[in-house]
């Protein structure tokens, strides 16, 4: 049974707050530059590339991690992310990442009883007839895929200990500030209103993925 199965939508969108400083981490920032320089950006954006060898955390008061080959973000893509992350309630908010295809990769993980976090929409055709409820509205996952993300920068600097942000630690980052977030009773958001293309084909993620403490997952 998936526990995140009643699902009890948190709102449709919400505001952006004003002058909120935002950086757009990319680790793949060349290849995919002129995807983030077309979509739309909210005011007070900077967006940082993430060599190799990694760098410390920006200044601002919320980071988006973009950690892809993305071909495009639709419209309102990281106003959504930003708004969702600052909820007073929330941990960190994750986006729906698609396909050239337009098949779903990641759309928020699911836990069952036993901990286990689960992909079910990976494939399934974004717009797709009668979708369920988890792909049409804002809601609570146990977990989020670590392609598309936003949440405070403080909270980033907390889970990271002031250290270096390097491209092959991002995947072991999102884990542990989603179960951060548990920990401190905040919410792991998913939003189907920001939308990441990505530019090639990606590896199908494991539709059964890393064991969660379930002590950590609440039912919506």
């Amino acid at each position: 049974r998936v526990t995140e199965a009643r699902v009890n939508p948190v709102a449709s969108r919400a505001p952006l707050p004003p002058g909120i400083r935002i950086a757009i981490l990319a680790p793949a920032a060349g290849p995919q530059r002129p995807a983030l320089d077309r979509a739309r950006k909210p005011p007070h954006t900077t967006i940082v590339d993430v060599p190799d060898v990694g760098r410390a955390l920006p200044d601002s008061d919320v980071t988006v991690v973009v950690n892809g080959t993305f071909d495009r973000v639709n419209h309102h893509c990281f106003e959504e992310l930003v708004a969702q992350a600052c909820r007073s309630t929330a941990g960190l908010a994750g986006g729906m990442v698609v396909g050239p295809d337009h098949a779903i990769v990641a759309a928020g993980l699911y836990a069952l009883s036993t901990g286990v976090l689960l992909n079910p929409f990976a494939g399934l055709q974004l717009g797709t007839e009668n979708a369920p409820v988890q792909m049409r509205a804002v809601h609570r996952v146990a977990s989020i895929a670590p392609l598309l993300f936003a949440v405070r920068t403080a909270r980033f600097r907390s889970v990271l200990g002031g250290g270096i942000v390097r491209p092959d630690r991002l995947g072991s980052i999102c884990e542990a500030l989603v179960r951060s977030a548990h920990a401190d009773g905040l919410d792991v958001l998913h939003t189907p209103f920001a939308v990441g293309t990505l530019r090639a084909p990606a590896p199908a993620l494991d539709r059964k993925s890393t064991r969660l403490n379930s002590s950590h997952v609440s039912e919506s």
